[in-house]
């Protein structure tokens, strides 16, 4: 590329991001796009325009965004890495009487190895999200069988002069009750997300004890797809991007692509790497998988790529203000990594913060939703920003 005539067209991005556990593929995030771009483009007083979505290869789904804003233009291609048939695969496979024992299992697992006690101070979020499913379990258990009994025996008190036919108003009434109680479950599930909490932890424990896939094959065909990009030189700047779960899947990836081409991030492009609301800690914490701590002491001492930590201190989703070093022996010192915590209450009118703080999902996915107020993280003001990015907070 003539570097020279860089200032006579738009500032270009090429973003690759990785989803977290979501089995849904990249439809939803594609949706976030169509829903944010209006809302980002009235926040910045910016022009954007949004391409249809592309099927490019079987791991890659591409569209691109194009900003005109005060201070420059940008094209953003945004390649969407695909492993939600991994994902699915998992996900039917977990039905709800082995994600019942799985909470169980976690608590345990993480109350054993002092991961929970160590961190609360600083990943308070998500010790009680460890918690969560398994006292709901029980909770719900007791209730079943407390106001199950309790209106048997009522229904059998009111209904002795029927006869046999008592025990058909006795089966109704626990029937009545039972229901109840499921139709409670799955609206405390849908406003709190028990189950997607529980898959959520299911996964980083099985995948740390290698009964899951640890999607090396997947790795590789994502590195295919980014040193393509370095060598095209078609971007100033290519980000590597994820969310959530997707960040252990990205952390190889990483890895990967340093070792099989020497010269990324020292020649061509300049690359960043954003792990947007992540959980490595808490994958390293089951000290199952060397390999993979491995690469997170490559990926944050490497010289040649800048990594950025964009994780909220009070997402229950992530490990919080636990940094991505901790469990490795011995942590990097300095850290060349930059950590930078969102702080979404300034991103958003009280009202519309407090709904979002009640959902966990809500919360969890704010990483890529346009702001209201403020000069926090801002997703679409990253992707639009006319240079390479130095930081991820909006730039005054």
């Amino acid at each position: 590329m003539d570097r020279e005539a860089k200032d006579e067209r738009p500032f270009r991005r090429h973003v690759f991001f990785v989803s977290g556990f979501d089995p849904r593929g990249p439809s939803p995030y594609y949706a976030r796009f169509e829903k944010g771009v209006p809302l980002a483009a009235e926040r910045h007083g910016m022009s954007l325009e949004l391409s249809p979505r592309a099927r490019v290869s079987n791991v890659v789904n591409r569209w691109t965004l194009s900003a005109e804003r005060a201070d420059g233009q940008t094209e953003t291609t945004y390649d969407f890495l695909r492993w939600d048939d991994d994902i699915r695969r998992i996900w039917s496979g977990r039905k709800a009487p082995s994600l019942a024992a799985a909470a169980f299992f976690i608590v345990g697992d993480c109350w054993r190895r002092g991961f929970i006690q160590e961190n609360f101070g600083i990943a308070r979020a998500l010790g009680l999200a460890v918690m969560l499913p398994p006292a709901a379990l029980i909770v719900a258990a007791l209730l079943s069988a407390v106001l199950g009994f309790g209106a048997w025996w009522l229904a059998g008190l009111l209904a002795g002069g029927l006869g046999e036919a008592a025990i058909i108003v006795q089966a109704a009434a626990l029937a009545v009750v039972l229901g109840g109680l499921f139709v409670i479950w799955r609206w405390l599930d849908q406003s709190i997300g028990i189950w997607w909490l529980t898959r959520s932890f299911d996964f980083v424990r099985e995948t740390a004890y290698g009964r899951f896939s640890r999607s090396e094959e997947r790795s590789k065909a994502f590195v295919d797809q980014i040193l393509a990009a370095v060598k095209a030189d078609e971007a100033d700047e290519i980000v590597l991007s994820c969310h959530s779960l997707g960040c252990l899947l990205l952390m190889r990836t990483v890895a990967d692509a340093l070792r099989a081409d020497p010269a990324i991030g020292s020649e061509g492009p300049e690359v960043k790497v954003l792990f947007l609301g992540q959980s490595i800690a808490g994958y390293n914490a089951y000290d199952q998988d060397e390999g993979f701590k491995d690469d997170v002491r490559l990926v944050l001492s490497t010289d040649r790529l800048q990594v950025f930590d964009v994780t909220a201190g009070a997402d229950p989703g992530t490990t919080c203000r636990m940094d991505m070093q901790t469990r490795l022996e011995p942590p990097q010192s300095p850290p060349r990594h930059i950590i930078e915590r969102p702080a979404f209450h300034k991103s958003h009118t009280p009202e519309r913060y407090k709904a979002i703080k009640a959902d966990h999902q809500a919360y969890h996915f704010q990483y890529l939703e346009p702001t209201e107020c403020g000069t926090e993280f801002d997703w679409f003001e990253l992707l639009t920003r006319p240079r390479p990015i130095v930081t991820t907070r909006q730039e005054a």
